[in-house]
């Protein structure tokens, strides 16, 4: 934790408990993001800022938000699944450009024809995720959590401040932002909770229909195919995602 505050000294952060952080205080995107302090968090920024260029935290945030802000969102998404295609020897050049349903579908082709990702839509009676005192505690390595203030204009920018990641199908940060930046622009999101190996992200609106919320899962699944662990296919969580405005990212 002290190193963490030692990197973000020149933000409006201060410290806070489990209960301080539960979901009944977030009235909005004025809350500030809670993190949970932890090793990854600690070396993505000493990655980031302890290098020849000796920058500072906010014009590392500056210069990866540019090049966040240019990355279209399929070059994110294919940046994102590069590694996992090449390791199992399928091409994506033919993808530059190509939109979300031709890239999921490439990507799906991983899997070789799992059930899990059924289209079909499916009533889904998985509860929403609600943010406890006990949630923050089973996932807290020191006895406190921070609480950051972001830009609430730019939520696209939080894994840019707080960046993790970078490891198995994690994303690097500036990824990350790109991809964020494209939900917020659709949808309209807040970065709520931050870990090691986790995104919990409040949106400001539900998709209107199946369909939508369809291709909305199948961003998420492209994003990080761990939201499906907790549902039976794909059909079932577009159906959950009718249901929450919370969206958990979780990587192992």
């Amino acid at each position: 934790m002290e190193e963490i505050l030692q990197y973000l000294q020149q933000c409006d952060i201060k410290r806070c408990d489990a209960l301080e952080a539960q979901t009944d205080y977030v009235p909005g995107r004025d809350y500030p993001l809670i993190i949970v302090p932890g090793e990854n968090i600690v070396e993505v920024l000493e990655d980031a800022l302890e290098t020849d260029e000796q920058l500072s935290l906010s014009e590392y945030v500056a210069q990866q938000s540019e090049k966040a802000a240019k990355m279209n969102i399929a070059e994110a998404f294919l940046l994102k699944i590069s590694e996992e295609m090449n390791f199992a020897d399928k091409s994506i050049e033919s993808l530059a450009g190509a939109k979300t349903e031709a890239i999921f579908e490439a990507y799906a082709s991983i899997w070789d024809g799992d059930p899990m990702l059924g289209t079909e839509q499916a009533s889904s009676d998985n509860e929403p995720l609600e943010l406890t005192a006990e949630w923050f505690e089973e996932r807290m390595e020191e006895s406190y959590l921070l609480a950051l203030k972001l830009p609430e204009e730019k939520p696209f920018e939080a894994p840019l401040w707080i960046p993790m990641g970078g490891y198995n199908e994690c994303p690097l940060p500036v990824i990350q932002s790109a991809i964020f930046k494209h939900f917020d622009e659709r949808i309209g999101i807040t970065p709520i909770v931050v870990t090691d190996s986790t995104w919990v992200i409040l949106a400001k609106r539900r998709p209107v229909s199946f369909e939508e919320a369809l291709l909305l899962a199948k961003e998420h699944f492209l994003f990080c195919p761990y939201v499906l662990e907790q549902h039976d296919t794909l059909g079932h969580y577009a159906d959950h995602l009718l249901r929450t405005d919370s969206w958990l990212f979780w990587w192992d």
